[in-house]
């Protein structure tokens, strides 16, 4: 049987010393260090939420449920890009034909998927090489509780400089609408939901109020010792506010002596998914996480300045996932 090589959810290796120790004497409580603030986001214990953090002021400006919305058009100028809910685990089948009356079956484990990357780029969606008058079928991926949110299908129809036109029906091919999405130049992206018959939503806030969205996300969990080998994985991390934000990543445990002046030695990514969900590990058989301390964020915001973070915690005072904790000041 293969094995896959989660790094939130990989196996670590627990090592039990005996010996004999003075009595135990009282810790000090850990401080953080000068001009650096500790903050716990909240996704909640079953990842159902996404919030939005700006670091300027060190607030969370906005939070949704990750079921609000299924489909994000960018805003971006020149780009006609359409995402998927990947906190949801959805996916796109692509039926080849026009006929709105195609039978598919969701269960055929031969038929081929596919899902956006989380690196965000336009390039690299479902929906990257979408074809007009082409039947597509959607997977709306699975609610907190892992139950299936339903099938859609789905015909694109025109796209311009600010709009995409499509139609979309049931499984059946019946109950066909269709929804014309236009940009929104304050905003990353305009949102769709197919709840109450279709309509525009708004979970995000405007692009210029936030750097970071703590969220569940899907991305690919290579089997052990493969680079080729994979499955689509659900995660819980950091998305990029894709308007400018950027991170670079420092492993040397060197997060209090990183200074200003050595910023220029570091590549930066804008890649969504730089800082992910790769700052910790999950012990199966303990049931606890580790934190990957030593792992220090420098993040550009969307205003230019600098900042440093460092992951501490994934709890709560009660010991719930899905609570980021992490330090963080400005250069």
């Amino acid at each position: 049987m293969k094995l896959i090589r989660y790094i939130l959810f990989g196996l670590t290796v627990s090592l039990s010393l005996t010996s004999c120790f003075k009595e135990d004497e009282p810790v000090p409580p850990y401080h953080s260090p000068a001009g650096v603030v500790t903050v716990i986001a909240e996704t909640k214990p079953d990842y159902s939420q996404q919030t939005y953090y700006d670091l300027a002021t060190n607030a969370f400006v906005a939070s949704n449920n990750r079921e609000e919305w299924d489909l994000a058009f960018s805003c971006d100028a020149g780009v006609s890009a359409l995402f998927l809910n990947e906190s949801k685990k959805m996916r796109v089948y692509d039926t080849q034909t026009d006929n709105w009356g195609v039978t598919v079956s969701t269960t055929d484990a031969s038929l081929v998927w596919a899902y956006d990357e989380s690196n965000g780029r336009p390039e690299e969606t479902a929906f990257s090489h979408r074809v007009t008058d082409r039947i597509y079928v959607l997977d709306l991926g699975l609610s907190t509780v892992g139950d299936g949110l339903g099938y859609r299908k789905i015909k694109f129809l025109s796209a311009t400089e600010q709009t995409l036109t499509f139609e979309a029906g049931d499984m059946q091919g019946g109950n066909i609408r269709t929804y014309t999405l236009t940009k929104d130049a304050d905003y990353n992206f305009v949102y769709f939901s197919f709840k109450n018959g279709g309509t525009t939503v708004k979970p995000e806030p405007k692009k210029n109020t936030y750097d970071l969205l703590f969220t569940q996300y899907t991305a690919r969990a290579y089997y052990d010792g493969s680079t080729t080998e994979f499955e689509w994985y659900s995660v819980n991390g950091v998305l990029l506010n894709p308007d400018g934000v950027a991170v670079a990543v420092d492993s040397t445990d060197n997060f209090a002596g990183i200074t200003y002046d050595e910023l220029p030695g570091y590549t930066f990514s804008e890649a969504r998914d730089a800082i992910g969900y790769q700052w910790k590990t999950y012990n199966i058989n303990a049931g606890v996480y580790s934190i990957m301390v030593k792992n220090t964020y420098l993040v550009r915001d969307r205003s230019g300045s600098f900042w440093k973070l460092r992951f501490t915690g994934f709890t709560n005072a009660l010991g719930e996932r899905g609570y980021p904790n992490f330090e963080v000041g400005k250069f």
